[in-house]
């Protein structure tokens, strides 16, 4: 009964099918664009091209211009038209900038000679065609509802933790009193699966009428397993309800994902850098300007298996803002100076952290560090908190994409559920997710302050 990894990657890609969809017919439209213009070399379009019809699409997924049922935004038509005029001016000056970069190259002979058409055509039936896509998914969007078996204390916990979810679109989970003989006979057209506390607890008769449900379609997952796919975090709360080991994490400097991380990181570290490198001059005279104290701060951190590091960041409160002892920041601190404000925002403070991911402390994607102060009282508190450290820590994470700012002991042990699914379902397709929704919150300077 219990599922495999197969299943429950696929049942995690299910619960997206609304928004793959959107890509797809995005995508279907503009292959056919190009097809329209250029029918004739359709077939002989170069990589230059079909790397724009890439960034077409991930800059669209960042912008947030396709349909995302967790989006309080996406009836927001106006933020909508505003993403994909983004999106078009941004291609173009790309094309622009390339043709400049490379003249000595003729790199305008490889750049289809349709290309303003082409992508003017695109963002006017992009537009119409996404708008369409979000009307109909919204009216024939149903909220999730899963039947639950098990036992009342951990149901309640489980609502708790749904309750707390800063989702537009709410899972519901209701609690059966029924046995399953009576769900067989009232119908389960209403259910899209049922969750099982303890598959050991259920007699055999239990077990072989959940295996008929499965049969006839209708999921059966434990409650391990439920977490991934209905809430993508797993709540230390209910992994301690159910007595889970955690025996699945399993982490090896060895795969093939953590030797493409450790690349991944290195390449965009030092091509970050060397881009960022005239913002941080910039940031660095802002800060002088402003007090005359320090431009920079360093702090010790918890790293990998718990062993301690430097990170470096800009300096973004006043000058001995924690002179006496370590304080969580919270709602408008009046430690932050101005330009620390913006730099927080823009998360340019973070850019020197780089030079600890190229050393190996870090990595780009991970759980946060924690303070060592900070360290101590989580552990104390939170059940499951040393398993954040079974992986590198990164400057952004699931926790980070996923949830506001941290600065409680509440709100850290809502970050570990989601530090917790990143380390059990870690893979680098998944690191490449988390960049693009990091993305995606600094263009919308979202994040990066308690709220």
């Amino acid at each position: 009964m219990k599922p495999n990894n197969y299943k429950k990657k696929i049942s995690w890609f299910k619960s997206r099918k609304l928004q793959l969809f959107c890509y797809l017919s995005d995508l279907v439209l503009i292959l056919s664009i190009f097809y329209l213009f250029e029918k004739k070399y359709f077939f002989e379009l170069n990589i230059i091209n079909y790397l724009f019809v890439f960034l077409w699409l991930i800059l669209g997924f960042i912008l947030g211009r396709y349909f995302n049922p967790n989006d309080k935004n996406n009836n927001n038509l106006i933020r909508h038209l505003k993403s994909s005029i983004i999106c078009y001016s941004f291609i173009l000056s790309t094309k622009f900038f390339l043709i400049s970069l490379f003249k000595n190259y003729n790199i305008e002979s490889l750049i289809n000679t349709n290309f303003t058409s082409i992508f003017s055509t695109l963002l006017f039936l992009s537009i119409i065609l996404q708008m369409i896509n979000i009307n109909i998914i919204n009216k024939g969007l149903k909220n999730k509802i899963w039947l639950y078996l098990g036992s009342s204390e951990t149901f309640k916990v489980i609502k708790n933790e749904i309750n707390q979810k800063r989702y537009k679109k709410k899972v519901i989970l209701q609690n059966s009193r029924d046995n399953l003989d009576s769900i067989l006979s009232k119908g389960f057209t209403q259910y899209i699966g049922i969750c099982v506390e303890n598959i050991n607890k259920l007699d055999t008769n239990q077990i072989k009428l959940l295996n008929d449900l499965n049969n006839k379609g209708l999921e059966v997952f434990e409650l391990f397993d439920w977490c991934s796919i209905a809430l993508d975090n797993y709540p230390p709360k209910i992994l301690k309800a159910i007595n889970c080991k955690l025996s699945t994490i399993n982490y090896s400097k060895t795969s093939m994902d953590i030797r493409l991380k450790r690349i991944g990181d290195i390449f965009l570290s030092l091509l970050i850098l060397i881009f960022s490198f005239p913002i941080l001059l910039l940031a660095c005279f802002l800060i002088k300007l402003e007090d005359n104290g320090p431009l920079f701060y360093s702090q010790a951190r918890n790293g990998f298996k718990g062993k301690s590091f430097k990170i470096v960041k800009l300096r973004s409160m006043n000058i001995n803002a924690e002179k006496n002892v370590a304080i969580w920041s919270s709602v408008n601190d009046k430690r932050i100076t101005k330009i620390g404000n913006l730099l927080r925002k823009t998360r340019i403070d973070e850019l020197p952290q780089l030079i600890s991911v190229i050393k190996g402390d870090m990595s780009l994607i991970g759980p946060r560090p924690e303070r060592e102060e900070f360290d101590k009282l989580l552990r104390k508190n939170i059940p499951y908190y040393e398993y954040r450290y079974n992986i590198k820590p990164g400057l952004s994470g699931w926790a980070q994409v996923n949830y506001p700012y941290g600065a409680s002991i509440s709100d850290s042990e809502n970050k570990l559920s989601y530090d917790l699914f990143y380390l059990i379902n870690f893979s680098f397709i998944l690191d490449f997710l988390i960049l693009l929704k990091t993305l995606r919150l600094i263009i919308n300077r979202e994040g990066s302050q308690p709220v």
